[in-house]
């Protein structure tokens, strides 16, 4: 496993749940009965989230955390995300994985739809900044 100082989606629900409820991690550490550097460790990636702390800090703290296993046969740039969306927009979504050959692959057109609204938006940016 790769450490990076950047946190994991683990660790960042971790801490916004602290930051939200003024805790910290030695309080979320001492609840979880963990030390706070294995919690730590956790939440940058240094450690991997045994099965058994993600389910406590769903008990305890009721937060939705998607637990996946970072590096067994998919991208570390990849995290999943939980949305609500209307059963129209959810048609409309499939419609639009048809049409560019994916077929159920919902994921890939909100993907791709989010990708080119950024970078039109980059456009938009660049060209205002230059008029100034």
């Amino acid at each position: 496993m790769q450490y990076s100082k950047k946190l994991t989606s683990f660790g960042s629900a971790c801490r916004s749940y602290r930051l939200q409820n003024n805790m910290l991690l030695y309080d979320m550490a001492q609840e979880l009965r963990i030390g706070t550097a294995e919690l730590s460790g956790y939440e940058f990636g240094r450690h991997e989230v045994p099965d058994e702390i993600v389910k406590r800090v769903r008990k305890l703290y009721g937060i939705r955390i998607s637990h996946d296993r970072r590096g067994k046969g998919k991208s570390r740039n990849v995290r999943r995300v939980s949305i609500l969306i209307t059963s129209q927009t959810l048609h409309h979504l499939e419609e639009l994985s048809c049409m560019i050959g994916c077929p159920g692959q919902i994921g890939r057109v909100i993907d791709k739809l989010v990708r080119e609204k950024a970078l039109a938006m980059r456009d938009i940016s660049r060209n205002w900044r230059k008029e100034k």
